[in-house]
């Protein structure tokens, strides 16, 4: 069974393949974020979009 592609859903999933190729690029050489669970969604968001 195929499954119907959608150009708006390839886009999304390409930019989601790159953001975890960079990610873990990041990760590879050291660079890593750590969030506390007592902060806010926004704190943890913020501090990983910084």
């Amino acid at each position: 069974m195929l499954k119907m592609i959608r150009k708006e859903t390839l886009a999304r999933d390409i930019h989601l393949i790159e953001s975890i190729e960079k990610s873990e690029e990041e990760i590879g050489g050291g660079k890593f974020v750590k969030a506390d669970t007592s902060m806010s969604d926004e704190e943890i968001d913020d501090l990983l979009m910084a």
